[in-house]
């Protein structure tokens, strides 16, 4: 008979494992070890609180209205007569006159030019003339005749001082004087080597052998060249009073500040001085021609004519009305100006948008605590506006501050 065996374990219990059995028997210090402790917020949320708040609070209280009004606008045009004076400061507009300023300027300008006739040219040289004739120096003409070796004839260009010859252990040392000569003849003929002259009006005389010359460099010049015409010094003229009245214009215009309006109409020149270099028949290539000019002008300022036409515009307007100026288009003919009196009598056409005159204070007590669409319904609402726009700052801020200060409208938007 076999032995019965019993099981120590009670029925249904299941069999603990050596780590539950472990735990079972850990001390409760140990057992509490992993248990997970539940803490406070602590300080870590408090900062972001303390300094979100504030800046949402301060943002808020920043917060502002923009409102951008379109108002009614009216274009009306006129014509009028309007005097430029120089002699008053202030714009009267029940008169119709406004200031006026004078400007001016002046010029000079130096221009080189061509000559344009056909000449044939006589040759240049210098003749070096000896006296030794006597110890007495003597004065000869202008013109005085030189006659070379080949038989070519050259005249002195002005008057000759013949130094005397000087004495020296009883002979006479000769003494000489260079002289400018020119052919008598003009072309290439006379265009020589250097060359021995006489004295051609000495010819059969004892003086004719004492009295010589000789040129140390060739003549040159002689042929075909040009001179200087009447015509060519009268379109020089022209041409140099042109150029200078416009050098004369282009720095009244530069002396004339932006701020002025300034009519092509309105500016005088004249020519004061010219001058030229050549007279007709001279026998040159070119010449220069000088000319000086002068520019007058009478300038108004844009400022001022702006207000002539806004209190113009207003006193022929009904009802309380405000000029638009960036609107303005004018047109301006001078029909008399004095330049002595300092005064154009100008016929004015010009045109421009008018617009009413808002009280924007009332606006804004208008628009204080509403909303977007409230404060959009209370602009629709006035009768001198066409469009609006409301936007508030920052984001969040949802009705009109309450300080007018904080309320930005900009009128007119035209």
């Amino acid at each position: 008979m076999s032995d019965k065996i019993t099981d120590i374990m009670p029925p249904g219990e299941p069999e603990r494992t050596s780590e539950e059995a472990v735990k079972e028997t850990a001390p409760k210090a140990v057992r509490r070890k992993n248990v997970p402790v539940k803490r406070g917020w602590g300080w870590k949320w408090f900062f972001p609180v303390f300094i979100v708040v504030p800046v949402i609070l301060l943002l808020s209280r920043m917060g502002n209205t923009e409102v951008k009004i379109w108002p009614k606008t009216n274009t009306v045009f006129f014509d009028t007569a309007l005097t430029v004076d120089s002699e008053t400061s202030n714009v009267n507009t029940a008169e119709q006159i406004i200031p006026g300023q004078t400007f001016e300027a002046t010029a000079d300008f130096s221009q080189a030019f061509t000559s344009s006739a056909k000449t044939v040219k006589s040759a240049k040289g210098i003749i070096r003339l000896y006296n030794a004739y006597s110890t007495e120096p003597e004065e000869w003409l202008e013109g005085t005749r030189f006659i070379s070796d080949e038989g070519k004839i050259f005249k002195s260009d002005g008057e000759i001082s013949v130094p005397g010859a000087e004495e020296k252990n009883g002979k006479l040392i000769p003494k000489y004087v260079d002289v400018p000569v020119t052919a008598a003849e003009p072309g290439e003929d006379y265009n020589i080597g250097p060359s021995n002259f006489s004295i051609y009006v000495f010819r059969s005389t004892p003086r004719y052998t004492k009295f010589y010359g000789e040129s140390l460099e060739p003549m040159k010049g002689g042929g075909e060249g040009l001179q200087v015409s009447e015509e060519d010094l009268a379109k020089a003229e022209e041409e140099a009073r042109s150029r200078a009245e416009a050098k004369a214009v282009n720095i009244l215009k530069e002396k004339v500040p932006d701020s002025f309006i300034l009519l092509p109409d309105v500016i005088n020149t004249e020519i004061t001085a010219t001058s030229s270099s050549v007279r007709p028949g001279d026998e040159v290539e070119n010449f220069t021609f000088d000319t000086k000019a002068k520019a007058v002008t009478i300038a108004f300022s844009k400022t001022q004519l702006e207000d002539f036409i806004n209190d113009f515009v207003l006193s022929q307007v009904p009802g309380e009305k405000l000029f638009y100026r960036e609107s303005l288009n004018a047109d301006y003919i001078p029909q008399v100006v004095d330049f002595e009196a300092g005064t154009i009598q100008l016929a004015v056409s010009f045109s421009g948008k008018i617009y009413p005159k808002v009280d924007i204070s009332s606006i804004k007590k208008g628009l204080v605590g509403k909303s977007v669409s409230e404060a959009k319904m209370f602009l629709e609402s006035q009768t001198d506006f066409t469009a609006s726009e409301v936007s508030f700052r920052p984001f969040w801020v949802r009705k009109v501050p309450a300080d007018l200060e904080k309320i930005k409208i900009d009128y007119p938007i035209i």
